[in-house]
C-alpha cells in the first residue's frame, strides 16, 4: 500500500532483528524467524520499490556482521551478509532505483548494546571491561560512535550524496563485531 500509492524520493529501510545464542543451543524457529525478517523483509521493501517505480533512492541498513562476524549471531550475520548482496544485485537489474547500503558498527547507547554488554560473559567469554577493550581496537576514534553520528551519515546520503554513483555499495560506517 505504501508504494503502490505514493512516490518517494527516498526510502530509509531500517528494520532487523537478532538473537543470540551458541549455535549448538540455538532454537530454529528463533534462527527462521531473524532470516524471514531480515531477509524477506528486505527483499519485499526492494521489490515493491521497483514494482511500483514509487522510489528513486532506497538506503538499506545492513551491518559490518555482514563482513565480521559476531559470535552467536549466526543467523544475523548470515542474514546481514544476504542484505549486502541484495543492494549489489538490485542495482544491477534496475535502472530506475538508486540503492545503497550502509553498515553501521557497533553503536552505543542502543539496546542491543546493551544487551550484548549484560551476555558478554557468557556469548563472548570476558567481562563487559574487557569487551570494551576488544571491540575499541576495531573502531578508528578508540571509542563506539553514537546514533547521531549514523544519523548524520545518513542525512548526507539522503542530501548530499552522489546517489547514482554509489548505487550498488555498502558503506561502512565505524567498525567493531559487537
Amino acid at each position: 500500500t505504501l508504494f503502490k500509492a505514493k512516490t518517494y524520493d527516498t526510502v530509509v529501510h531500517c528494520a532487523a532483528v537478532n538473537y543470540l545464542e551458541w549455535l549448538k543451543n540455538s532454537d530454529p524457529e528463533k534462527l527462521m524467524e531473524v532470516l524471514a525478517t531480515n531477509i524477506w523483509g528486505t527483499l519485499n521493501v526492494i521489490r515493491m520499490c521497483v514494482k511500483y517505480e514509487s522510489t528513486r533512492n532506497l538506503v538499506l541498513l545492513s551491518s559490518v556482521a555482514s563482513t565480521q562476524p559476531m559470535r552467536c549471531s549466526i543467523a544475523y550475520d548470515s542474514s546481514k551478509a544476504a542484505v549486502d548482496m541484495m543492494v549489489k544485485q538490485a542495482a544491477r537489474e534496475t535502472a530506475i532505483l538508486n540503492i545503497v547500503g550502509v553498515r553501521p558498527g557497533y553503536i552505543s547507547e542502543t539496546y542491543m548494546a546493551r544487551y550484548a554488554k549484560q551476555r558478554c560473559e557468557e556469548l563472548r567469554g570476558m567481562n563487559a571491561e574487557k569487551f570494551d577493550e576488544y571491540q575499541k581496537q576495531y573502531v578508528p576514534k578508540g571509542r563506539y560512535p553514537k546514533m547521531e553520528e549514523l544519523i548524520k551519515t545518513l542525512m548526507w546520503l539522503l542530501t548530499d550524496a552522489p546517489m547514482e554513483a554509489l548505487s550498488g555499495t555498502s558503506l561502512t560506517v565505524s567498525c567493531g563485531q559487537g
